[in-house]
């Protein structure tokens, strides 16, 4: 089963120049742990317009990154995974960590 994620972006936050650079890198890192094809993690992106969701008062500059890794992965490459994601996204935004919220569930199978 391949990995699936899904990018939660508000808009105005990511420029959507950076957003097939992020797809990649995040098949790259989903293949490099998983010993799997590039292709094989399947990423879409979800734009939530400016202005519906708030912290501080102010929208939302938060980035979200969920996805789905088969059942019975270990702690380590989920934690790998994840790690690697948001060291990923910041690097390439220019986010600050507190910024990005990255998730990783099992498939379910």
């Amino acid at each position: 089963m391949p990995g699936e994620f899904q990018l939660i972006l508000h808009g105005g936050v990511v420029d959507e120049r950076l957003r097939p650079r992020l797809v990649q890198e995040i098949r790259r890192i989903y293949a490099s742990i998983f010993a799997a094809a590039e292709g094989q993690a399947v990423v879409e992106i979800t734009e939530i317009p400016t202005g519906w969701f708030f912290t501080a008062a102010e929208p939302s500059r938060s980035s979200l990154v969920g996805g789905t890794v088969a059942a019975g992965t270990s702690r380590s490459d989920r934690t790998r995974l994840m790690a690697e994601i948001s060291a990923m996204w910041c690097a390439t935004t220019g986010c600050a960590p507190n910024e990005i919220v990255v998730s990783v569930s099992d498939d379910g199978a």
